[in-house]
């Protein structure tokens, strides 16, 4: 499934079904594999019993350890964030083997990466023959206002939803959870992305989850900024590691991972990194780094003049419209706002002249 879609809370639910069943289970990060799936299970394995036994023997002697015959469960989530370049190999593998020995697998991954794991250069993988691909679809209008309800209950909040969210939130659940954190830690009674106010509020706590606040504002900001430079939606790890002036064995702070701020992709074969939540990343781009907001007018129209629509940069000062100055959204929307302001005298003299007795009778329904 796409980001933010649910896959991870989804393979827990699983998880916690299984383990209600008394199956037993192993579940790993693909971004914490060091080398491959099973070498962390052998270490898994070291740590809680001891013994020097090699990889695959530990693994053959965990699932003949289950109980009741069931077979031992091995849980993968995101092996797209799994950085190994024989990634596709071992898992195809892996799969073979768990044919004929007593464990199986479930693997949770962006659908933009899948089909590296079901073929490598045009040979089909046993991944493809033996594993069984289930997308997470977008949730029905059903589950989605049942989910809503249910964050009401537990956040406490009884407010309005602008459409737009609503929408939005829809299309990637991840974003229900961060407006109703915001909401409840900020006291905001309306749910919309027309306040700088949630954006800064969601932001500065993303940061405050950090290890290093400072370190990880200045990763995030030099990320943003080459994005928005190079008008696209992912970055090449090794190019960004250059621009962070990395040494060759440092990582990127984890912490931008772990929290859900960056994501981990694929590009013919190459690791890039792009935002999991692409409008912070308009905001940051937006208010932390170009500050639109405090251009002159006349800044902010030459700024624009480097912007094509669709694009990323398109998508920044998209975000940032509905952020905006009036001075400045005049200048993004000009003849539109001309023509409404137009539409809506016209409107409000028809029925002020023709229909004064029932005025609160037409939309907007008031006096």
């Amino acid at each position: 499934g796409e980001s933010g879609r649910g896959k991870t809370c989804d393979i827990c639910w699983a998880i916690e079904q299984l383990q209600q069943n008394g199956q037993p289970v192993l579940f790993f990060n693909g971004l914490h594999i060091e080398r491959d799936i099973v070498h962390a299970i052998a270490t898994e394995f070291c740590w809680t019993f001891g013994g020097t036994d090699n990889e695959i023997t530990s693994l053959k002697r965990l699932a003949r350890l289950s109980r009741g015959g069931e077979p031992l469960i091995v849980v993968v989530d995101g092996i797209d964030e799994w950085i190994s370049p024989s990634r596709a190999q071992h898992l195809s593998h892996l799969i073979a083997a768990a044919e004929t020995e007593k464990f199986n697998l479930i693997l949770g991954c962006k659908s933009s990466v899948v089909n590296e794991f079901l073929a490598i250069r045009g040979t089909p993988t046993h991944t493809k023959r033996l594993a069984e691909v289930v997308e997470i679809q977008t949730i029905s209008d059903r589950e989605f206002f049942g989910a809503i309800e249910k964050y009401r209950r537990a956040y406490a909040f009884s407010g309005a939803f602008e459409d737009e969210v609503l929408q939005e939130a829809k299309e990637n659940p991840f974003l229900l959870r961060v407006l109703f954190d915001v909401a409840h830690n900020g006291n905001v009674r309306h749910l919309t992305f027309s306040s700088v106010d949630f954006f800064k509020s969601y932001y500065d706590r993303l940061l405050e989850n950090t290890s290093d606040h400072k370190k990880a504002e200045i990763a995030l900001k030099e990320i943003a900024g080459h994005l928005y430079e190079q008008n696209t939606d992912w970055i090449l790890e090794d190019e960004l590691r250059t621009k962070l002036r990395l040494h060759l064995n440092a990582e990127i702070m984890s912490d931008l991972f772990h929290g859900g701020i960056l994501s981990r992709g694929d590009l013919e074969g190459a690791a890039t990194i792009g935002f999991y939540f692409q409008q912070l990343r308009d905001y940051i781009v937006s208010f932390k780094i170009h500050n639109f907001h405090l251009k002159t007018d006349n800044s902010f129209r030459a700024e624009l003049e480097e912007v094509v629509f669709p694009s990323m940069r398109g998508d920044v000062i998209t975000l940032y419209y509905r952020l905006a100055s009036l001075s400045h959204r005049q200048i993004l929307d000009g003849h539109l706002r001309e023509n409404a302001k137009a539409y809506l005298d016209l409107y409000v003299s028809i029925i002020d002249s023709e229909f004064p007795a029932i005025r609160s009778r037409f939309r907007p329904k008031t006096d």
